[in-house]
């Protein structure tokens, strides 16, 4: 649902939409940023682990933090990561990461 803040002013009759609309905007990086966070889960070795799968989440999650902090720019996560961009690339695939256009609902994955 998208509402229409045009013509809404303050108290002091200042124009609010473009405020109200940055705020969102600010509001749904937040959001976006806290969710991939997620919560690291215990790993109970005494049961066995599967060290190999382990280590893909990891990096995973690495990857995916890099990417929403460089904009889905993989050149610049990269960077954050100190790997080449085509390593970043290849993991990305390997591992069906979603780049920057399907993180933030834009077309600027940044493909080599």
């Amino acid at each position: 649902m998208t509402k229409n803040y045009v013509g809404l002013k303050s108290e002091k009759g200042e124009p609010l939409g473009a405020k109200i609309e940055l705020l969102k905007n600010a509001a749904h990086a937040l959001l976006h940023e806290v969710s991939t966070l997620g919560i690291p889960r215990e790993v109970d070795v005494r049961s066995g682990v599967d060290l190999y799968e382990e280590i893909r989440r990891y990096e995973v999650r690495l990857i995916q933090q890099a990417l929403l902090h460089a904009g889905g720019n993989q050149v610049r996560a990269a960077r954050l990561l100190n790997v080449n961009a085509t390593t970043l690339n290849s993991k990305i695939k390997r591992f069906n990461i979603p780049t920057g256009g399907e993180l933030n609902g834009s077309n600027t994955n940044g493909d080599l």
